[in-house]
């Protein structure tokens, strides 16, 4: 596995770091969490989070914390009222300008696979290569990226760093979506 860093940087508008995520060329396949707080859990919560396939032109600027993933790399970023906070954990071959590096020489990562919320929920339209999934320990329904229709469930696979002289985790970050 290649040497792995953890880097961090801010932006001082939206729009350039906009400018900046956009301008990526993650590697195939690649997945955007997208998170915001809307005015009331009940009417709101739908669209509070949104995991999918990332696309350029997803409007993220919408969403105040959100998570760009794939096996290489992980990005995340919160949206501030003066800057936009950055934190790139990936492959040395990254990050791109304008991040520091603040740690190198991760230890190797521990692979973990965790299921989100719900079982698919069949006869319910959903767009091309999205699924409905729902479960009753929560009062809405979630939307994932899939493209197997016959997928009944949707985890994400996580990679944790742990410390290796006492066993603290350093970090984990997101790695892939995964159908079953």
């Amino acid at each position: 596995m290649e040497p792995e860093v953890i880097a961090a940087g801010s932006f001082d508008a939206v729009e350039a770091f906009g400018i900046w995520l956009r301008s990526l060329v993650p590697p195939e396949p690649c997945w955007a969490l997208l998170e915001s707080v809307p005015v009331g859990w009940v009417e709101d919560a739908g669209e509070g989070i949104r995991l999918e396939r990332w696309r350029s032109d997803l409007d993220f600027e919408a969403y105040r914390h959100g998570c760009l993933f794939c096996s290489s790399f992980e990005i995340r970023w919160e949206i501030g009222l003066d800057r936009v906070a950055v934190r790139y954990a990936g492959i040395v071959a990254g990050p791109p300008a304008p991040l520091e590096i603040k740690r190198s020489g991760l230890p190797e990562p521990r692979e973990t696979v965790v299921a989100l919320w719900g079982d698919r929920v069949e006869g319910v339209q959903a767009s091309p290569g999205e699924g409905w999934f729902a479960s009753l320990r929560i009062p809405r329904m979630h939307r994932y990226p899939v493209e197997n229709p016959k997928a009944q469930r949707v985890s994400l696979r996580l990679l944790e760093y742990r410390d290796p002289d006492n066993g603290d985790t350093i970090l984990w970050r997101s790695a892939e979506v995964v159908q079953v």
